[in-house]
């Protein structure tokens, strides 16, 4: 479709007669120039208003994707294994795949408690599809799998510090003489991170599979679920859900996206 330039001989004739000096009504004159600034300074407050406001909601829409990740696969029966993590990403060459456990713990330091959830991940794969994670996993120090990166807002508030520990209290109970009390093991607070948004920043903690695997007894090489990346989460989801049916694990597995 072609663009119809502006008549500029008009524009010049329209501006000429409406702001022509009138020596008779000077008054008249000084209005049509004052109102003339003054509207032009308003579409250039107007326009600088509508692109900050564009900007700061492209920038809170990624910081909101990034944290809830464009697709995942979540295990509905425990079957999702590395062999189906490694058919999907021969298929989708594309696409980068991050394997996790999922529990709700409470996290306590001293007399400050708060509810979490806890997820398990490879630290390396995670760092690929999450840029908060990876940028708090970026210089890592602690070789030990008992480790945790958790929101700065959460630290905050438990009033812990990067290198000290926090203890946390998962859902599941252990045997204490003919009692029981919940599962409980101590963590050491690897990094923060700070997505910019307080709510995910208080509510959500990594640590590796192997701490999943050990105090949970997680089976090795099976996972709760599957955090995905894709520059194209629309179109790829139903890729993904084809993917799914055709492998027979259409009621077994289900995509969020």
């Amino acid at each position: 479709m072609e663009i119809t330039k502006p008549n500029q001989a008009f524009i010049n004739k329209i501006i000429k007669h409406y702001l022509r000096y009138d020596k008779d009504n000077p008054f008249i004159f000084v209005s049509a120039i004052l109102a003339f600034l003054g509207i032009t300074a308003g579409v250039m407050v107007l326009m600088l208003a509508m692109g900050i406001m564009n900007g700061t909601q492209q920038e809170f829409q990624k910081r909101l994707f990034v944290m809830n990740y464009p697709i995942t696969l979540l295990s509905l029966d425990g079957q999702l294994d590395d062999k189906f993590i490694n058919n999907m990403q021969t298929s989708f060459p594309n696409l980068k795949f991050s394997p996790y456990y999922t529990t709700q713990v409470i996290s306590k330091s001293e007399s400050n408690v708060n509810g979490s959830i806890l997820y398990g991940v490879d630290f390396a794969k995670e760092s690929k599809i999450n840029e908060v994670f990876a940028k708090a996993n970026k210089h890592p120090t602690i070789q030990s799998p008992f480790k945790v990166i958790a929101g700065a807002g959460l630290l905050t508030e438990l009033n812990i510090k990067a290198g000290e520990k926090m203890t946390l209290y998962f859902s599941e109970t252990q045997a204490v003489g003919f009692a029981t009390m919940p599962l409980q093991k101590r963590f050491m607070v690897a990094n923060s991170f700070d997505s910019g948004l307080k709510a995910y920043d208080k509510a959500i903690l990594y640590t590796t599979l192997e701490a999943f695997q050990k105090v949970l007894k997680k089976d090795v090489g099976h996972y709760d679920g599957v955090h995905i990346f894709s520059a194209q989460p629309m179109v790829d989801i139903e890729k993904l859900k084809q993917f799914v049916i055709q492998n027979g694990m259409g009621e077994k597995m289900m995509l969020e996206g």
